[in-house]
């Protein structure tokens, strides 16, 4: 199962991955997309 949190203050992140990280799951961070990017 994949879980998605947006809208993460940047205060609570270190509490959200500490947890995540202590229930053994693992932790994907994503860059923002950035649409000046053009696909070929």
């Amino acid at each position: 199962m994949d879980i998605i949190l947006k809208n993460v203050k940047k205060k609570d992140f270190p509490v959200l991955k500490s947890l995540a990280k202590s229930l053994g799951f693992e932790i994907v961070e994503e860059k923002p997309y950035n649409p000046e990017i053009k696909q070929l």
